[in-house]
């Protein structure tokens, strides 16, 4: 159910974490870093020069703190893999889909499809059944589907909404999410009453998942032949299932708050 309060609820929360999971933020800081270091080798070369076997115990010691690190600390881990997806910026597939089931009517239906014309530039449109159709939004399409069901001779209603198998990249899925996909998706919510909400995002990688080797670190990859891992958990606004494979990453959503958190900031998902 549609809720003003609810843009509110992680507003705090998701500000942050686009601040610490911003490439152009992260390679800023890294610059900085870079710089101070130098500027300091600069001023300081004779100082090195006379001590130089100190600094080779220290660059030592520090290899030896990173080494423990990567053995033992799996939190280290997950923070470098996060890093490194940050920074490269790769591509990935994404697919995501929202469904709502109850009271819901044709009418419903093309009352959203009216709204959704209305809201955004839509280049396409193409009529797949009576009760289904495409829009190109944004460059992505857009299914939208009404399905009617009996259940005890009763009438529910369902609106499917799905955008299938687009390729971008880390930085270009979270512009389309916040622009397009999350707000067309509310559109959607606030025009229905009280209903049963899904709302589910799949990220297929072309490669390994990055984090599959932070599940498997212990594990001898040769003994490994199918790898999937699961977790759940209750949130405040409703339930949140992620599965992980080895190409992929899945996350269902029961609210379209904890969605917008969780997609947007999906390596989050991996650690916390």
């Amino acid at each position: 159910m549609y809720n003003k309060e609810k843009k509110y609820t992680f507003k705090g929360v998701l500000v942050m974490k686009r601040i610490l999971y911003n490439r152009l933020f992260i390679m800023a800081v890294l610059f900085i870093v870079a710089v101070a270091i130098s500027v300091w080798f600069v001023q300081n070369v004779d100082f090195i020069k006379e001590n130089w076997n100190k600094f080779i115990d220290y660059g030592f010691a520090i290899a030896s703190s990173i080494g423990l690190l990567v053995s033992f600390s799996n939190k280290f881990n997950i923070f470098i893999a996060k890093l490194w997806v940050i920074l490269i910026n790769g591509s990935s597939i994404w697919t995501v889909m929202s469904e709502f089931k109850g009271n819901v009517t044709i009418t419903d239906y093309n009352k959203i499809i009216k709204e959704l014309k209305q809201r955004n530039e839509v280049t396409k449109i193409t009529p797949l059944t009576q009760t289904a159709l495409n829009l190109n939004i944004d460059g992505l399409h857009y299914e939208l589907e009404f399905v009617e069901d009996y259940i005890d001779d009763e009438a529910e209603g369902k609106i499917i909404c799905s955008v299938q198998d687009f390729t971008t990249s880390y930085d270009n899925s979270i512009r389309l999410l916040e622009k397009s996909i999350i707000p067309n998706i509310k559109i959607i919510e606030k025009n229905l009453g009280q209903v049963e909400e899904q709302f589910t995002f799949t990220i297929k990688f072309k490669g390994k998942n990055p984090f599959v080797r932070m599940i498997t670190r212990k594990v001898d990859s040769k003994l490994i032949h199918t790898l999937w891992f699961t977790q759940s958990e209750e949130t405040k606004l409703g339930r949140k299932d992620v599965l992980i494979t080895e190409k992929s990453i899945k996350c269902t959503t029961t609210d379209i708050s904890d969605f917008q958190n969780s997609s947007i900031d999906y390596i989050s998902l991996i650690g916390g």
